[in-house]
């Protein structure tokens, strides 16, 4: 259910950029990358060509899943705390993937507008 929703809105928002001459086929979706960041353990960094990036988070959230449960024995309170700041990370994760591919995505659609 998720997924269609996110690919009505996503078929929305390029319909948008191409009405506006934007061809999307030029560049990363930024939202697809952020996505990725989102489901997954940093795939969004490599679907943007930052693999050394997406390396390292997938290595440390894979450890974070490994340390979790082991700091989680301490009780509810801090299985709680733990799960909150993963899904901060996560999300900020995702955040910062949306951010370098809009800024990708800028540039090449300011080469391709300069082009004309």
């Amino acid at each position: 259910m998720i997924f269609y929703a996110f690919g009505s809105l996503d078929d929305y928002f390029t319909a948008r950029e191409v009405s506006r001459g934007i061809d999307r086929r030029l560049m990363n979706n930024p939202r697809i990358a952020a996505l990725l960041n989102l489901l997954t353990r940093g795939l969004g960094y490599f679907y943007l060509g930052e693999r050394v990036k997406g390396i390292v988070v997938f290595v440390a959230l894979g450890f974070l899943n490994v340390v979790t449960p082991q700091i989680a024995a301490g009780g509810s309170r801090a299985m709680a705390t733990v799960s909150l700041v993963t899904y901060a990370v996560v999300v900020a994760l995702a955040f910062d993937a949306y951010r370098i591919g809009d800024q990708s995505s800028s540039q090449v659609r300011s080469r391709w507008c300069s082009a004309l």
